[in-house]
């Protein structure tokens, strides 16, 4: 299993808190479940987008993949 991180570093949501609402986890913890999964063999790879600006990867990873997840950044709620 591959996975292809859109930022510098591994964790998404749990890294980098979106909102004061949604704390971010300790760092210790986000890093020692990500070493977890490398060590079961999946591969990690940061500074990756999928889609846009690099369509010439999409395409071939939707070609050469048997399943493919794409997660959606969650955005900033400016609710009032």
């Amino acid at each position: 299993m591959h996975v292809f991180e859109a930022l510098h570093d591994t964790g998404g949501v749990l890294r980098y808190r979106q909102s004061p609402a949604v704390p971010s986890a300790p760092k210790r913890i986000v890093d020692s479940e990500v070493e977890n999964l490398r060590r079961l063999g999946v591969e990690v790879e940061c500074n990756v987008i999928i889609a846009g600006r690099d369509a010439h990867r999409s395409r071939s990873l939707w070609s050469t993949s048997t399943a493919v997840f794409r997660g959606q950044r969650r955005r900033a709620c400016r609710c009032s």
